[in-house]
């Protein structure tokens, strides 16, 4: 009886091993998903606040030429420096924007990567408990058959102190 209770109490933990590593497994991966989601949303925003930084440094040199020039001449020189402030904010502006697409597309492949992972840990987690399920069985049926044995034993013996 011992015996059946250990055998009992060693299968219920060999059926719960592949079920707990494959919750951590898909719990790593699932937090490594939403890091690199965060890592992607921060360069968004990074981006966004560096555009208005730029907006706003633009304004206000644009307000300081404008208040420095009153005549045809300044008012030309503010057309023209406000001319190279765009060409110079357009330039940053496809810098950071190139930047962050190769940011963008780098971070969609390691999510495409991580989903990739994911799917290929679920299948292979699916097969474990799979050969597991298969492995328990096997154990219930040798069980089955030990104690069918041990209670042909018992009976012998019981019939032989009887007799």
């Amino acid at each position: 009886v011992e015996e059946n209770d250990n055998l009992r109490n060693q299968l219920q933990e060999a059926e719960e091993l592949p079920r707990r590593v494959m919750a951590e497994r898909e719990a790593e991966l699932k937090i490594r998903a939403r890091h690199e989601e965060a890592a992607k949303n921060a360069w968004e925003k990074q981006l966004a606040a560096l555009q208005s930084d730029h907006e706003r440094k633009f304004n206000e040199r644009v307000n300081i030429l404008e208040k420095e020039s009153s005549d045809a001449s300044e008012q030309q020189k503010l057309l023209q420096g406000k001319v190279e402030l765009l060409e110079q904010q357009a330039e940053a502006d496809a810098a950071a924007l190139t930047h962050l697409q190769d940011v963008n597309g780098k971070l969609t492949a390691e999510l495409a990567t991580t989903n990739e992972l994911l799917s290929a840990e679920k299948e292979k987690n699916q097969k474990q408990q799979k050969a597991s399920d298969r492995r328990t069985r096997r154990i219930i049926a040798e069980n089955d058959q030990v104690k069918g044995m041990m209670l042909k034993e018992m009976e012998k013996a019981n019939d032989a102190v009887i007799a």
